[in-house]
């Protein structure tokens, strides 16, 4: 008997195993669980760059360091972060816009028409480059562009 009770239970699993492929047994093969599958989708990060003649770097300077960027009193000004260095590639003067250098905007400030809006503790970090634009780096904030839409960065 026992013999018997094993086999029947083996035979019965083996058609509900093969049962689900053969057509007209829907309702069998309703009985077996099937994963449904998870479409996610993984966002693709473009980089943030203005391109625009306000923010070309300059073709008389190369620059290393950093320049901080914030709004008192309602004017603009830029302060370096410790130490800086500029390499002069033809007559003229450095300005903060030499190739190279990182600009680090503090607090909420417009400049050329685009208004950066930096978090406190992670401010929005921006590298000027002759060949790829004045572009982000890093940094939380949102930069509100001269048609009034709205980036969010990170």
């Amino acid at each position: 008997m026992k013999k018997n009770v094993f086999l029947m239970a083996g035979i019965l699993l083996l058609s509900l195993l093969l049962l689900p492929g053969l057509s007209g047994c829907g309702a069998i093969s309703s009985l077996m669980a099937t994963p449904t599958p998870t479409i996610t989708s993984t966002p693709t990060l473009t980089p943030f760059t203005i391109k625009n003649e306000s923010f070309a770097a300059s073709n008389a300077c190369d620059g290393e360091g950093v320049l901080e960027f914030k709004t008192e009193n309602g004017d603009l000004t830029a302060t370096a972060r410790g130490d800086i260095k500029t390499f002069m590639r033809q007559s003229g003067l450095p300005s903060a816009w030499c190739h190279g250098f990182r600009h680090v905007w503090i607090g909420e400030s417009t400049y050329a028409g685009y208004t950066f809006n930096s978090d406190p503790d992670d401010p929005l970090q921006f590298v000027v480059d002759r060949d790829k634009g004045y572009y982000y780096e890093q940094g939380t904030g949102t930069v509100t562009l001269p048609n009034g839409s709205v980036v969010t960065l990170p």
